[in-house]
């Protein structure tokens, strides 16, 4: 790996050139260069482009290239060290300790020896990881939080057991994969059909006697190559486990489940390495790809705003012409998912008291917010314009979570007792959904398809565009116009007026 190096204008003129690695904060390369001309770390800053760095942010992540040129530069305010950072470990198997509270001088052994004690030991191989940082046993004792960049705030961390000398794997988060170790099993030589006359046969022990079996009539094989290093047997692919049986058990108004998402989870089957490396014919069909869709970037017209508005109302209409419903699932801390029916026309403010209503504690101040990226929803934003139709999953994040808070379950005690699965959620949506044009109800026996997106996999089914139905024919309100031609209110055409006050009759509802 090639040595990276930055170069650093101090304050009274001298550049200075720091050799950084990627783990390295920029707080560090401040202080290297504080203590080559004895200045006073906390009282200065870098800067980029006349831009200041934060310094807590590692390298690799602070955008800087190699060779950068920096300028230090007095800092408004002096740092001090009073404020505490608030740490959190999260184990392998997806758990989490309680928080803890620390000074940005403390080291990672301190954190680990009162957050995790039991694993504080030379025996336990501990190893602590903060984004690509890792750190193990031996240098736990003299990595402070401050070397990693945590001055402030908040941080997990991962608490893995490995040895240094053990290679490097990829951390598991929510749970450790199952290992298959690979048999090693020598190939059977099969001895020669005939052995010419001049040659002496070679004495072998002779095997165990076995029982014939009657065989069909096929041509013998040639004899197999002496192999003398033992292969791999690779375990075959099991199939795939049949769709749970659909369990509905509905538990109020608005069609209400609560399940719990890993009922939606299946087994994986394992695949080679192999599999996830790519040819030079796959790599060359995604750089055609990439080239066609940039292309098809370049060549599009140009539209004003009001052309892109109304596009977006026509595809607004399309999508309240097939759906009629809009389908929310609630996702709670602890993986429970609560799924409710609303109409259009409501807002996020009925999804909030729907939720509200299966609490444990009804007067619970909370927040409903989609990701990625996290938004946190208004309580006045109608579905439409929170882009929570034709469905959605929505995260729960409670407002008075302390830092000794702990995550336990929210939700009523009895609702666990009729808990649906994932399969019955999915039929209860397919059966509120109108996918089809002429407003008939899609029947999940005979239209298995259509799904809803269950579990950690619906992260991106909020807002999703829906494709225009097959056999819809191009009017002049679907067309594009051309780049040089630019639409007179006076000249609009009448599907278009008339598709407009259509949406304008339904928002002023």
């Amino acid at each position: 790996m090639a040595t990276r190096s930055v170069t650093v204008l101090t304050v009274h003129g001298r550049r200075q050139t720091v050799k950084v690695d990627p783990n390295m904060t920029i707080l560090q390369i401040l202080e290297t260069v504080c203590r080559k001309y004895s200045f006073a770390q906390d009282e200065y800053d870098l800067l980029h482009h006349n831009k200041a760095l934060d310094l807590s942010t590692m390298f690799r992540f602070s955008g800087l290239p190699n060779n950068a040129q920096l300028e230090m530069a007095k800092a408004k305010r002096a740092r001090t060290e009073d404020a505490d950072v608030t740490v959190q470990l999260q184990l392998e198997d997806g758990s989490r300790t309680a928080n803890g509270t620390f000074r940005p001088a403390q080291t990672l052994l301190e954190v680990l020896e009162a957050l995790c004690a039991e694993r504080a030991t030379a025996e336990a191989h501990p190893v602590l990881v903060y984004m690509r940082c890792e750190v193990y046993w031996e240098q736990l004792g003299t990595t402070t939080l401050k070397s990693l960049g945590l001055t402030r705030g908040r941080a997990v961390l991962r608490l893995l057991q490995r040895r240094p000398e053990e290679p490097k794997t990829q951390a598991n988060v929510s749970a450790p994969l199952p290992v298959v170790p690979a048999v090693s099993v020598p190939v059977p030589v099969r001895p020669p059909t005939s052995v010419p006359s001049n040659e002496p046969v070679p004495q072998e022990p002779a095997p165990p006697p076995t029982v014939p079996q009657p065989e069909p009539d096929v041509p013998p094989a040639p004899p197999e190559p002496i192999v003398t290093q033992p292969v791999a047997v690779a375990r075959p692919l099991e199939p795939a486990k049949p769709r749970p049986e659909a369990r509905i058990v509905v538990l109020g108004e608005r069609d209400a489940l609560l399940y719990h998402a890993s009922t939606a989870e299946r087994d994986q089957a394992d695949v080679a390495d192999s599999f996830f490396e790519l040819t030079v014919p796959e790599m060359m069909q995604l750089y055609k790809q990439l080239q066609e869709r940039v292309k098809a970037l370049e060549d599009a017209p140009l539209l004003t705003g009001e052309l892109r508005e109304l596009e977006r109302n026509q595809q607004l209409l399309s999508n309240m012409s097939r759906y009629r419903q809009a389908v929310i699932r609630v996702q709670f801390p602890d993986r429970h998912v609560l799924q409710g029916v609303f109409q259009v026309y409501e807002s996020v403010g009925h999804v909030v008291e729907f939720v509200r209503a299966y609490l444990a504690e009804p007067t619970q101040s909370f927040s409903l917010y989609t990701t990625p990226p996290k938004v946190v929803l208004q309580p006045s934003a109608t579905l439409l314009d929170a882009g929570c139709f034709p469905q959605v999953l929505l995260h729960f994040s409670p407002d008075d979570e302390g830092p000794g808070a702990s995550p336990g379950c929210l939700l009523r005690p009895a609702l666990l007792d009729r808990l649906s699965n994932a399969t019955g959620a999915a039929v209860v949506a397919a059966r509120v959904k109108r996918a089809l044009p002429d407003g008939g109800p899609v029947d999940a026996g005979t239209h298995p398809a259509v799904s809803f997106p269950s579990g950690d996999d619906a992260h991106a089914s909020g807002g999703s565009a829906v494709e225009p139905r097959a056999g819809t024919s191009a009017g002049p309100a679907n067309r594009i116009p051309n780049r040089n031609f630019r639409q007179s209110p006076s000249t609009a055409s009448p599907s278009t007026s008339e598709r407009e006050a259509k949406i304008l009759k339904f928002l002023k509802k």
